[in-house]
């Protein structure tokens, strides 16, 4: 057994050797040619090869007069500078036949007469049409080698010369009983039945519509889909519901109107640049603007007062209706509207008259020198306690309060509901009036004695008045 395996190993080196010969005498080409034969039956024997990735010659081999602007785009991008240049020139060059022809048409068409006349000028507008296709393809070049620094300024001064050219005036081929507006009628209708014209343009328009619809109706969606979501949480104020419910709206449709503008084909990258580069002056332009956004921001986090509270704030008093990022709408007692900036609001003092769900009714009541304390006291605690809107707890306070110049005065604080604050004020003040007048409890008003002093037969006397 052990001979066996001595026998095998030997005949092994033996080949491998062999092996090594033949390569060294062997040319470097039929070593390959045997490496790939090699590697072709090992792969014949597992799974197929995958093909090989596109060469630049795959990438290059194309009509540039057939292909699309994005599949252009996507054959030139890989492509190494002096691979792009020769696109380029391959355009130019298609570029320039085609202007040869259409100026061959219009020379033709000045001689011409009558129907020949008529159909040399169609096909010179078919050719204008072909043309101005190919500037925009050697156009696409024209950017891709920009954007790597390379100078072509030659080939882009030489489209534009050649595209001003594409719109020369008809008026100077038509003569003779050639119809101008026959002519125009043509050049209008080759250019609205172009794939790059007038079909391209409905298409883009369609699609810029469809889309901003789209994004309409989905931010409506998502807008109600975060206020049902918000809702659900209980801590959250109305005003941050509002607000992120607007805000994500608002977002939605920026995001639509972006998607909707490349669908016209333009690029946004450019825009995009100048509102960033506009960022700056437009802070600077709206300092008052920006301060009231980010007091905006501190109301909503801090959550001072919610919509549908009475407030106290910025000057003015009354009914939060809404409130925006800038300012909140207040509707005073009588109903009139007020904007309040929000930098008025925060930088100054809140005061919520409903922010609590009970309030304390601050009454004070006066009653004369003569009058008995303790039966004001006790007419006044039945009325209150006797009311079904004060609140037993906390307990009320009737305590008398201070011997003022006219009137001894108690001071009435009852607890209520705070959407009962305004019935439980008034039901008592016209209670005790009732009431003290059924008692015999005078009211005092503010009076003064005057006494004068004056002398009548030489002798002064003091006489009240």
């Amino acid at each position: 057994m052990m001979h066996t395996r001595r026998s095998i190993a030997l005949a092994t080196c033996l080949a491998l050797l062999s092996a090594c010969a033949l390569a060294a005498a062997a040319p470097p080409s039929s070593i390959l040619a045997a490496a790939t034969i090699g590697m072709q039956a090992s792969a014949d024997s597992t799974t197929p090869v995958p093909a090989p990735p596109a060469t630049v010659a795959d990438l290059t081999t194309f009509d540039p007069a057939t292909v699309s602007l994005d599949e252009l785009r996507l054959r030139l991008r890989p492509l190494r500078d002096a691979d792009l240049e020769a696109q380029l020139a391959r355009l130019t060059d298609l570029v320039e036949a085609q202007s040869r022809a259409i100026s061959a048409h219009e020379l033709a068409a000045r001689n011409a007469k009558g129907p020949e006349q008529q159909k040399l000028v169609e096909r010179a507008t078919e050719l204008r049409a072909e043309q101005k296709a190919l500037i925009e393809r050697a156009n696409v070049a024209v950017a891709l080698l920009e954007a790597r620094g390379v100078d072509v300024a030659a080939n882009k001064k030489y489209l534009a010369a050649v595209s001003t050219g594409v719109v020369d005036d008809l008026r100077g081929i038509t003569s003779g009983d050639m119809n101008a507006i026959a002519v125009g009628w043509k050049a209008a209708m080759a250019w609205i039945t172009s794939v790059e014209g007038g079909i391209g343009v409905l298409k883009s328009s369609l699609l810029f519509i469809l889309t901003l619809v789209v994004f309409w109706f989905a931010s409506r969606i998502v807008s109600r889909l975060m206020r049902r979501s918000l809702d659900k949480f209980p801590g959250t104020s109305t005003l941050l519901r509002d607000f992120l419910a607007g805000l994500g709206r608002k977002l939605l449709m920026l995001v639509g109107l972006v998607v909707a503008i490349s669908m016209l084909g333009v690029d946004i990258t450019p825009l995009a640049a100048a509102i960033g580069a506009a960022g700056l002056v437009v802070g600077l332009a709206l300092q008052g603007t920006l301060s009231n956004f980010a007091s905006g921001i501190m109301i909503l986090l801090y959550r001072p007062f919610d919509v549908g509270d009475v407030i106290e704030a910025g000057g003015v008093a009354g009914k939060v209706e809404a409130m925006t990022m800038v300012s909140t709408t207040i509707a005073s007692a009588d109903n009139r509207k007020i904007v309040v900036p929000n930098n008025s609001i925060w930088n100054g003092t809140i005061v919520n008259a409903t922010g609590k769900p009970t309030r304390r009714v601050d009454l004070t009541f006066g009653i004369g020198y003569a009058d008995d304390i303790e039966k004001a006291q006790r007419v006044l605690e039945e009325i209150v306690r006797g009311h079904e809107l004060v609140l037993d707890e906390p307990e009320p306070v009737i305590r008398l309060n201070a011997l003022a110049d006219s009137s001894v005065n108690f001071i009435v604080r009852p607890w209520a509901k705070t959407t009962d604050y305004w019935t439980v004020y008034w039901d008592i003040t016209r209670t005790v009036k009732r009431r003290f007048d059924e008692e015999d409890i005078t009211i005092p008003f503010p009076q003064r004695d005057v006494h004068v002093h004056y002398a009548a037969n030489g002798a002064e006397r003091e006489q009240p008045v």
